[in-house]
């Protein structure tokens, strides 16, 4: 790729790079640019030890509604700071490293 430009140099101001990513990293450069321009804000950085519950969606790759069923089921606690709800970053790690063992111990269709 070359720059026309008719002052100076022709590659003033260019910067060129060649990158090499898999299709996973694309795919997911392509869902972060979506969320970006979606408006859905951005994940906390990690230093933050508290996320917003968008945050948190983002940070889990689900949808909203899924950090809300869980803040419901008591599965991860909430902090409240006025309006906003928050929810803590190793709360949330630490729910991610139960994983399946955190399944509630009632399922749907299940006879209690």
């Amino acid at each position: 790729m070359s720059s026309t430009q008719s002052h100076g140099h022709p590659d003033q101001g260019v910067i060129k790079i060649a990158v090499e990513l898999s299709e996973l990293d694309v795919h997911r450069i392509a869902e972060r640019t979506a969320a970006i321009l979606r408006g859905e804000g951005h994940v906390a950085p990690a230093s933050s030890p508290y996320m917003t519950v968008e945050e948190a969606a983002l940070y889990l790759r689900c949808r909203r509604q899924r950090i809300d069923d869980l803040l419901s089921q008591r599965r991860i606690s909430r902090i409240k700071d006025g309006a906003r709800t928050l929810v803590s970053r190793a709360e949330l790690e630490a729910y991610l490293r139960r994983g399946a063992d955190d399944a509630p111990a009632v399922r749907w269709g299940s006879a209690a």
